[in-house]
């Protein structure tokens, strides 16, 4: 015990000479590539179920997010609506981003400004992994004694393994926990302004939840 809280204490204080990976990721990073693949578990940690795509985003709030399997989804943002296009049931549901943005913690890696304004950061350690850095953002909302409806989580974990990112954990008020793991990993690549912009196919529903401007 007095060995971990040794090697915790060294490693906290030798972060405090150099600027974190979670400041140096949203402060320097304008786009981001990644493939994932996403583990839900429930609160007796069985597996319910795994899926994997495709993330791609643009500062600020254009988003790409592709699940290829096991069922096609789509959500895409221009950063002012959002497109959720279900292949399956051949539906698409447009709603305006501003308000959908907190419902989703993945999204909210397409905009940094809102990680601190939103969340209270805390560094914590993985002694079987001591060089990771891992940082836990949870709501403030929670503080405050309002429920979290909106965010339907009660924190998330970002790890990053010699300054890249490589994982996300949130868990939910049902005690679900998932886990993106992510790989292939492109910071800064030039993307093309198209991913985040959505055309519907042709014959499929198309569910409009915001008001058209005049």
């Amino acid at each position: 015990m007095y060995y971990r809280f040794i090697l915790f204490l060294c490693l906290m204080l030798s972060r405090l000479v150099y600027a974190s990976s979670l400041d140096t990721f949203f402060n320097q990073t304008e786009s981001f590539q990644t493939r994932f693949t996403q583990i839900v578990a429930s609160g007796d940690g069985k597996t319910n179920e795994t899926s994997a795509g495709i993330i791609k985003f643009q500062q600020p709030d254009r988003f790409y997010l592709h699940y290829l399997e096991p069922l096609e989804q789509q959500y895409i943002s221009d950063g002012k609506l959002l497109w959720m296009y279900d292949v399956e049931l051949e539906q698409v549901t447009i709603k305006q981003f501003d308000k959908e943005v907190s419902y989703s913690p993945v999204l909210l890696l397409s905009d940094g400004r809102k990680v601190k304004q939103w969340y209270n950061i805390n560094e914590t350690l993985d002694y079987n992994h001591p060089d990771d850095e891992l940082f836990d953002l949870i709501p403030k909302k929670q503080e405050s004694g309002e429920a979290s409806s909106n965010m339907g989580f009660k924190k998330i974990q970002l790890r990053f393994v010699n300054g890249i990112l490589t994982q996300l954990e949130l868990w939910d008020h049902f005690e679900h926990h998932t886990r993106l793991i992510l790989s292939q990993q492109k910071v800064n690549p030039v993307l093309n302004v198209k991913d985040f912009q959505f055309t519907p196919p042709q014959q499929v529903d198309i569910i409009r939840e915001y008001e058209l401007s005049d």
